[in-house]
């Protein structure tokens, strides 16, 4: 069968929003041990950049923070896509595991991201519509071994008949992620 059928039906199902968010901490609360490291790769990596751009003008600096920031949430975002994945199967998840997956992805992870996010740059000057039909090209690479233009086929295809619901769940995610 296709990697996405491998998926469990609460994931697939259509959702509201409480639902994604509930969803989103019981398997973190569940997967902490291994969900916590991923996510605090950004933290240092983040601080990192400021210190190194520090003394760059900000008309440098600013795009080279967000592109590095880009590529290594896309590594994390990938791992956190990965125990989802597993523990939906029902397998026991490991930090281990979860960082040899990515490594194994990590040249396409980074490349598909640097793919999505030069055209989501190019679609915010030309047409907002692609910018959320892209938006899941990271669960595209997990998920279904995508890569390049394939994985913005995929998370297009995953956005057709429900542009109107994804846009929202992409700005809810959005402005809860910019307005902590």
């Amino acid at each position: 069968p296709p990697p996405r059928a491998r998926v469990s039906g609460e994931l697939r199902s259509e959702q509201g929003v409480i639902e994604i968010f509930s969803s989103a901490i019981r398997l973190y609360r569940q997967h902490s041990q291994v969900m916590l490291p991923l996510a605090a790769l950004v933290v240092p990596f983040s601080v990192g950049m400021e210190y190194i751009t520090d003394g760059i003008p900000s008309v440098f600096g600013t795009p080279l923070q967000f592109a590095s920031l880009s590529l290594i949430n896309a590594l994390s975002a990938g791992g956190i896509i990965h125990v989802v994945d597993r523990s939906t199967l029902g397998e026991v998840v490991t930090l281990g595991d979860t960082l040899h997956a990515v490594a194994q992805r990590s040249g396409r992870l980074i490349t598909t991201q640097a793919l999505a996010l030069f055209m989501k740059i190019l679609t915010i000057l030309i047409f907002p519509y692609f910018l959320v039909r892209w938006w899941f090209t990271t669960q595209a690479v997990m998920l279904d071994d995508a890569r390049g233009w394939g994985a913005l086929t995929t998370s297009s295809d995953v956005v057709v008949g429900r542009w109107w619901r994804a846009a929202f769940v992409v700005f809810v995610v959005v402005r809860r992620v910019i307005h902590k």
